[in-house]
């Protein structure tokens, strides 16, 4: 009500009139900051898909890459004929089960397991694998 008054050219309790709101100026500048927003969205996920594409070119590189190391691996172990002796968390100093043992009961469990590994050693062949770009 207070705008078509002041279009009417009243004032408001005697202070000087209003003036009106320029709807198509205001119209024109809405239009060009959200045009502006728009574009730099658009950029950004520009950017972001690009990022997407090269991570997912690396991980598919990785994928391939870790494909071609396990057939490798089955081919080697396939032509040894000895099944691969795989290390564990037990080999891992801190964290074997038998720590809270009495010292010479433990000396003893790992003396056993050293030679255990030793021999298992001696008995495979030395395979140098190919480098993998």
């Amino acid at each position: 009500m207070l705008y078509l008054c002041v279009c009417a050219g009243s004032t408001d309790s005697g202070n000087a009139p209003m003036r009106a709101i320029d709807f198509k100026g205001e119209a024109m500048t809405f239009k060009a900051t959200t045009a502006g927003v728009l574009s730099t969205l658009q950029h950004c996920l520009d950017m972001v898909r690009q990022r997407e594409d090269v991570w997912r070119k690396r991980m598919d590189r990785e994928i391939e890459r870790r494909k071609r190391l396990e057939e490798l691996f089955r081919t080697l172990r396939h032509q040894s004929g000895r099944a691969a002796v795989y290390a564990g968390p037990d080999c891992e100093v801190g964290s074997r089960p038998w720590a809270d043992l009495k010292g010479g009961l433990c000396h003893l469990l790992c003396s056993t397991f050293r030679g255990r590994a030793k021999r298992a050693k001696r008995g495979t062949r030395h395979v140098t694998l190919p480098k993998l770009s």
